[in-house]
């Protein structure tokens, strides 16, 4: 699996989604109610994610992003590289 490393590093980060929100705010760290891949709708979602994701090598050190640049500009212009 081409993104089981990225997979790996960010799924309790990023991809952590509570199934009660509510619950998650009042409880917060003692909540453990979160959905995950046997869930058939999440599974669905991360796997699409996982398939639109493009494998970029960039040299140690480059900046990607200014402070004030446009995003969507940025992301048009590296895609076309």
């Amino acid at each position: 699996f081409l993104f089981s490393e990225f997979w790996i590093q960010y799924r309790d980060k990023i991809f952590k989604i509570p199934k009660n929100y509510d619950l998650f705010i009042k409880k917060g760290i003692f909540y453990c109610n979160f959905y995950c891949l046997e869930d058939q709708d999440y599974r669905e979602f991360i796997l699409k994610i996982l398939r639109n994701l493009e494998p970029r090598i960039e040299t140690p050190g480059s900046i990607l992003f200014e402070e004030l640049d446009e995003i969507f500009d940025k992301l048009s212009s590296l895609a076309l590289k």
